[in-house]
């Protein structure tokens, strides 16, 4: 079985999406789902944003594999990152991992960058914080949850890769504050919070557009990445 982890359901959408004869189970905000790509079994698990998120639902799924499938084959974390590397733009895709690695690489070709991927502890979200993370760590792209999930695998002997689409580049500001849209507590957007945020600053709507349309972009480089490595590791 191939374990596909997110932090959230909105980066797993496009995966879902295209299982065959999908079931559900665990909370609304962090579904557990099963289903399969032609002969494949996939699963697919959320774990909230950041490592103190990884680190609870990873142990709970882990406890519960049985009940979730059993045998984890290779773990594939994957999702949205901010880009480090003012090269590349949005929607491309960063690789790292361990064993399953050089295999991945074959299966992707030149659509996947290798190389570093830094985890920091919140979320980095100017390009001047962008370029500081990327003179300390000479990281390709940042996350929030890649260390915790290599190091859940490691401990586990999980075969495990992590694939990031970016989706704000280097250059480029976060036009909302991530505490104002997301909230923690619940791991779920604030919908109300953005829209009252944005309907106060009318200069952020151009860039929130853009980001938007950088997600999408990202989101569908992303899921067919997925979709491949899914059916071919």
């Amino acid at each position: 079985m191939i374990t596909l982890v997110f932090a959230l359901p909105q980066e797993s959408r496009g995966v879902v999406a295209a299982l065959r004869s999908p079931s559900r189970s665990g909370s609304p905000a962090l579904p557990v789902v099963r289903g399969r790509l032609g002969d494949r079994e996939i699963l697919v698990l959320h774990t909230g944003v950041g490592a103190e998120a990884v680190r609870r639902t990873l142990a709970h799924y882990w406890k519960m594999r049985e009940t979730y499938g059993g045998r984890w084959e290779t773990l594939i974390a994957a999702g949205y990152a901010g880009g480090l590397d003012p090269a590349l733009p949005a929607g491309a895709l960063v690789l790292a991992g361990d064993a399953p690695l050089e295999r991945a690489r074959e299966i992707l070709g030149t659509r996947a960058h290798v190389g570093g991927l830094a985890t920091a502890s919140e979320p980095v979200e100017t390009p001047e914080a962008k370029a500081a993370f990327f003179r300390a760590t000479d990281a390709l792209a940042v996350d929030m949850e890649t260390e915790a999930v290599a190091a859940f695998c490691r401990a586990n002997g999980i075969p495990w890769l992590t694939l990031r689409a970016i989706s704000d580049p280097a250059g480029v500001a976060l036009p909302v504050p991530h505490d104002v849209w997301f909230d923690a507590v619940k791991q779920r957007p604030r919908s109300g919070a953005l829209l009252r945020f944005l309907a106060t600053r009318p200069a952020r709507w151009l860039p929130f557009a853009r980001f938007v349309a950088h997600v999408f972009r990202a989101r569908r480089a992303l899921t067919a990445a997925l979709l491949d490595l899914a059916a071919r590791l």
